[in-house]
């Protein structure tokens, strides 16, 4: 017995070396650098003995009542370390849930567009998180569930900006499962948030061997529960528009996501907070409709109608190059209207320097559509310098999880990346063709 105390002391100074190891690496590699492949790998690998350690000494407390003196000292040490190690790591994760409670003010379109400083928070509360052995995590799951539900959701939310898709579909579904099982309703809307972005993450990433249509009923089921939580919210636009999104991309929901927008257009303007104040969460949320309005239509091949919806969205919102890039696409080839659209998508592009978006699949679409606009308009040596961006930006992507999934300039249609960027290449080359009028 006493052998047996001596090898699991010397297995916690081994990680309490690990510990200050992993310390000093989290400190050398700094948040600016944001390897968290690098951090959270060595955090586990030194992480995964902490836990079975805890789990053994749990196990056979029980069995040493008998021990002789020294023995008994022995095991009392390993005891107050463990009890240090446990304290530290306690603290650890109350930082964390300090960190995410200021993070938890954000709406949920803010967190498309994060400050730099924001993102190094996010950043820094993911790799703190990660180092948490998951005997503390499971702990704080069984004694404060739903504030470990809020930790989860916050971390998963910035995951998913931050292009770590995996770890973001972890959290989220982790947090979803601990609100679902609570019986107690708390009024902080975590819930709903939590399924609003697993709804986002379904409709924009598809994990390998899964179908984008396997992929579009989860991210319906997600929003539709997140609407059931929105019901006493009258001026509730964010949720329904990007479930009216979703189904619009399934030939069998397209009518209803129809519906749904045109309920939601008008309601929209005729909303004083909306059309008096032009908000800018509401002037986004408009746009979007209009947009999807114009996609929806060019799929069924009304290209009269929706470039009039492409025109709506373009002059509400006059610095996106999207609405611009779809107008253009709907123009009359030749025509002098359709090479305005496409110089003033371009210009957009260059001003607003969304190709340089950390979100890889902003930036991706953002590309695509730059090399369309400087194709479009003659600027060769420009189409060139956009598609070496995206093959790097493509390269970044190949690396991930999980894919991209984009809607595509050339058909309207919501398609994995690699099958976007043939089109684009086909369409480059003049092997391809633009949907256009």
């Amino acid at each position: 017995m006493f052998n047996r105390i001596r090898r699991f002391e010397s297995v916690i100074q081994e990680l309490a070396i690990g510990l200050r190891h992993g310390v000093i690496v989290l400190d050398e590699v700094g948040i600016e650098q944001g390897d968290t492949g690098y951090t959270r790998s060595n955090a586990t690998k030194g992480l995964q003995r902490w836990d079975m350690l805890l789990s053994e000494i749990r196990r056979i407390g029980d069995a040493l009542e008998s021990v002789t003196a020294a023995e008994h000292a022995e095991l009392n040490t390993l005891k107050n370390t463990l009890a240090a190690v446990t304290s530290h790591y306690e603290a650890q994760y109350t930082h964390v849930r300090e960190q995410t409670e200021l993070l938890s003010k954000l709406s949920r379109m803010q967190w498309a567009r994060l400050s730099p400083s924001q993102q190094s928070l996010c950043l820094a509360a993911r790799l703190e998180f990660a180092m948490i052995p998951e005997a503390v995590v499971e702990r704080e799951e069984s004694e404060r569930p739903h504030d470990l539900a809020n930790v989860l959701a916050i971390l998963g939310a910035s995951a998913l900006y931050a292009n770590e898709i995996d770890l973001a579909e972890r959290y989220l579904v982790r947090a979803a499962r601990i609100y679902k099982q609570q019986e107690v309703h708390h009024e902080d809307y975590g819930s709903m948030r939590t399924e609003f972005f697993l709804g986002l993450l379904a409709k924009s990433w598809l994990p390998k061997g899964r179908s984008i249509h396997e992929r579009l009923d989860e991210a319906r089921q997600h929003l539709q529960d997140a609407a059931q939580q929105l019901l006493d919210k009258s001026r509730e636009y964010l949720v329904p528009i990007t479930l009216a999104e979703v189904l619009s991309y399934t030939d069998d929901h397209r009518d209803e996501a129809r519906r749904i927008l045109t309920e939601l257009i008008v309601r929209m303007q005729a909303d004083p907070m909306a059309v008096e104040f032009r908000d800018r969460g509401a002037v986004q949320l408009l746009y979007r409709a209009y947009l999807i309005m114009g996609n929806i239509l060019m799929v069924d091949g009304d290209v009269e109608s929706a470039q009039g919806w492409y025109v709506k969205a373009a002059e509400n919102r006059p610095d996106d190059y999207i609405a611009r890039t779809y107008a253009a696409i709907a123009s009359s080839h030749g025509t002098r209207e359709r090479q305005q659209w496409f110089e003033d998508a371009f210009q957009v592009l260059q001003s607003s320097r969304v190709v340089d978006r950390t979100d890889l699949r902003v930036r991706v679409a953002s590309l695509i559509a730059a090399v369309v606009s400087t194709h479009e308009t003659g600027r060769s040596g420009l189409v060139e310098h956009y598609m070496q961006l995206l093959n790097e930006a493509t390269s970044e992507a190949a690396g991930l999880t999980h894919t991209a999934l984009l809607v595509s300039p050339f058909t309207k249609r919501l398609e994995a990346l690699d099958i976007v960027i043939g089109e684009l290449r086909e369409y480059v080359q003049g092997t391809g063709n633009m949907q256009a009028g």
